[in-house]
């Protein structure tokens, strides 16, 4: 565990919560509307409830900004994901405000909630879109931990939104998948459930009939189950990235699991075969690494193409080192023993896996 630091601290709060390309209100200005909330409970002299989310939001930011130092970043993902588990009790202390809008017909105050709210919405969608990883190929002038935090022309949300206008590579299943909008649908229908709850409670005026709500809670829970089921069987089955219609895949998974050892090893020295791995491999014993691709000199995104006759060409040094510990002092015939250079062979009988090599334990 990471001792304590102070050092990185100034740098980590103002990142955690303004910065252009880690702030958490900058990814979601919705949760502003919290912190008008907190002012509100205050002034009703309501002070646990508005101490609960500020106390939230400085735990968590103190504490990461303490604990992770120069990693407080949170690596190469979207936005402050440390802060995620915040949102929920930040939007809370938004009730008020939506609250006031209801009893109060103030239409510049519902238009300005309404902006946030689609915006922040829209933000998000650039995250979900767009291939998270497009970003890092197009980040110029240092990286997503420095520049890509700071300099607003850098950061996720904006070249998303580049990327997006320029190119349109859509990352969504119920686009990539034939255009089946069965999915947005059924969301569609839990967001009419949802304010049709919301109507009904405004216009019963505290007379609410429990056997109604519960009616409303139980079709919500119903669809989302529906949604749930529906996307994991139908897309998963027909998105090509997880090669769910190669049979000589299946059979060397079904081969690979009857014939290894628990401390036994499947390393793949590239990528392709991971989404199959990570969707179909179901056995405990089963264990796979999948290596990175191997340097690449170039910033270009071209594919990285590689011709060597032994695996170690095709690994990071630092894995080579691995692998060779994992296996030093065992011989297996898919693998080298003792400081033989590790084979390259098929693991299974009908194809090969594409740089596939098994590990003894």
């Amino acid at each position: 565990m990471r001792q304590p630091r102070l050092e990185w601290l100034p740098e980590a709060v103002i990142g955690y919560t303004v910065s252009p390309g880690k702030g958490l209100f900058v990814f979601s200005p919705v949760l502003l509307l919290g912190l008008v909330g907190v002012v509100m409970l205050a002034r009703a002299g309501r002070w646990r409830q508005a101490l609960m989310p500020l106390a939230m939001l400085a735990g968590f930011v103190l504490g990461y900004a303490l604990l992770r130092n120069e990693l407080w970043t949170g690596g190469l993902g979207w936005g402050p994901r440390y802060m995620v588990p915040i949102t929920p009790f930040l939007m809370l202390a938004a009730v008020p405000v939506f609250q006031d809008l209801l009893d109060h017909k103030r239409t510049w105050a519902r238009v300005a909630v309404t902006y946030l709210a689609l915006l922040s919405i829209g933000i998000q969608l650039l995250g979900t879109v767009m291939p998270v990883a497009n970003y890092y190929y197009w980040i110029r002038g240092g990286t997503a931990w420095d520049v890509g935090v700071w300099v607003p022309a850098q950061t996720h949300i904006f070249i998303n939104f580049i990327l997006f206008v320029l190119f349109g590579n859509r990352d969504v299943a119920w686009w990539s998948l034939g255009r089946d909008f069965s999915i947005p649908l059924l969301c569609g229908l839990l967001m009419t459930l949802a304010a049709a709850g919301v109507v009904y409670v405004r216009r019963r005026k505290g007379r609410v009939r429990w056997r109604h709500v519960s009616a409303l809670a139980a079709a919500a829970v119903i669809a989302l189950s529906g949604l749930f089921v529906y996307a994991l069987s139908r897309y998963t089955a027909r998105d090509a990235r997880y090669l769910v219609e190669d049979e000589a895949l299946h059979a060397m998974l079904a081969y690979l699991g009857a014939n290894v050892a628990p401390a036994d090893a499947v390393v793949l020295s590239n990528p392709n075969y991971q989404p199959f791995f990570l969707n179909f491999n179901k056995q405990r014993d089963l264990y796979v690494v999948t290596l990175p691709n191997s340097p690449d000199p170039s910033v270009s995104p071209r594919p990285l193409l590689v011709d060597a006759g032994n695996p170690d060409g095709l690994i990071l040094k630092r894995i080579a080192r691995a692998m060779h510990t994992r296996a030093r002092g065992a011989r297996h015939p898919l693998a080298g023993g003792g400081q033989q250079p590790l084979h390259h062979r098929p693991t299974a009988p009908g194809r090969a896996l594409d740089g596939a090599t098994l590990l003894p334990g």
